[in-house]
Formats: C-alpha cells, structure tokens, sequence
C-alpha cells in the first residue's frame, strides 16, 4: 500500500462547533462505512454548520483513522471511501481489494 495522501480541494468549509471521542450507549451508524456502531464501541462525534445549516456526523474509529492519516488537508463528510478509491487510482495503486467500506460488525471495546 502506497503512503499517498489524499487533498480534497474544497472552497467552502464546514465550521465544527462540538467535536469529541465518544463511547456509544446505543447503536449509531458510522457516517462513512455505514457500518452500524453498537453499545460499547468508541466512535468520533462532531456537530457542525455549513452554509447555514446544522448538522452531525459520527465517524467509527476505523473511518476516523483513515481520516486522519490520508485526508490530512481536507475532506467531505461521507464521501471519504470515494475519495479514498479516486486518490489511490492515480497513484496506480497496484492492490485496490481494500478500498471497499468494510462489511465486518464494529465490535464494543472491552470494559475492564
């Protein structure tokens, strides 16, 4: 796998009012795998406003690492895994297998 990382040339931005690490107490759906996030598991929330409106995004952990590490200038909500697959197409990334959403359940972090 290639250390390319992906810019997204967006003029308009989103401003982020409230952003936090979470511990979901019921199910949530990630924003970006659509993945359903259960009781238990850890995942990123953020309310934001753009262009007027109010919205909020949860992110799973998995999203949110890819996120961080491959977006670090800029990203649309919902739209990483597309953005993912075109970023990495220009690089002839040789093994694409991976740049699906990931189908397997999140799993609730282990409480001690």
């Amino acid at each position: 796998m290639t250390d390319a990382c992906c810019c997204i040339d967006a003029t308009d931005s989103v401003v982020v009012l409230t952003e936090r690490l979470r511990r979901a107490r019921k199910s949530h759906r990630c924003g970006e795998c659509q993945r359903t996030i259960p009781p238990g598991a850890r995942y990123w929330f953020e309310r934001w406003v753009f262009d007027g409106a109010f919205g909020k995004h949860k992110t799973c952990e998995l999203c949110m690492r890819i996120r961080r590490d491959r977006f670090p200038c800029g990203f649309v909500y919902g739209e990483i895994w597309a953005d993912l697959r075109d970023c990495l197409a220009e690089y002839n990334e040789p093994d694409r297998s991976w740049l699906e959403p990931p189908t397997h359940p999140i799993r609730p972090a282990k409480t001690c």
